[in-house]
């Protein structure tokens, strides 16, 4: 196991060397106000169903068709037909393990049909502090999708007090003893420990403070990811 102190260490050392870029694009996101936008927040949830069950070159690659492009806002979605519409999906959409391709994009389907065909409820995703629950209210979008979401968008509701659990959070707890699984529960013991064993380290917020450990375990050469995996 991982000793508090070495952990802190290690992780004052990266986030010398690699936070600003962190704090940087925060600083950017918060300057663009994207959770303004249900153009950005119809973004988010696309890239974010794309990325279930697949890894972020595939995203990316995913990202850069042209049928993504027709596709990445509500505005171009409108002109086009269902039939259009799902071809476009058919080609920009992966199936993976955990949910395949025809549920993915029967869920978009119905998301798409949320946000045109009732722009009022959905308007107030730009203002409320439930956007978690409205979000997780949508197919196909769970609890750690809708903190993934919001969270993309820097939605001002998310940058304290909450932590998108995944598999890096997974395997960050099991490295110091912690058993951390869902969001809902254990996103509150993940910001308890942060303040209790990395009081040194000054992350501005909780929102840097994921987006820093998630980058940190995928950095090749840093000294906190070879605590973990050497």
């Amino acid at each position: 196991m991982i000793s508090n102190q070495d952990l802190a260490f290690a992780l004052k050392c990266d986030f010398d060397k690699y936070g600003l870029g962190i704090i940087e694009n925060a600083n950017k996101l918060e300057s663009q106000e994207k959770w303004k936008s249900l153009d950005n927040y119809w973004e988010a949830i696309l890239t974010n169903i794309i990325h279930i069950g697949q890894s972020a070159n595939c995203l990316k690659k995913r990202a850069s068709l042209p049928e993504y492009e027709e596709i990445k806002t509500l505005s171009k979605i409108k002109s086009l037909s269902k039939e259009k519409l799902n071809k476009k999906f058919e080609v920009v959409i992966p199936s993976s393990r955990t949910m395949g391709k025809i549920l993915k994009i029967k869920n978009l389907n119905q998301i798409v049909d949320y946000f045109i065909n009732n722009a009022d409820d959905a308007n107030e995703l730009l203002n409320t502090d439930s956007a978690i629950k409205k979000l997780q209210s949508l197919p196909g979008i769970g609890s750690k999708a809708a903190r993934n979401i919001l969270m993309d968008l820097y939605h001002p509701s998310v940058r304290n007090n909450t932590i998108p659990i995944d598999i890096n959070w997974k395997n960050f707890g099991k490295a110091i003893g912690e058993k951390w699984n869902e969001s809902e529960k254990d996103e509150s013991k993940i910001i308890e420990w942060r303040y209790s064993n990395l009081n040194n380290i000054h992350f501005p917020n909780d929102w840097v403070f994921d987006r820093f450990i998630y980058f940190i375990l995928k950095v090749e050469d840093s000294e906190t990811r070879k605590l973990f995996f050497s």
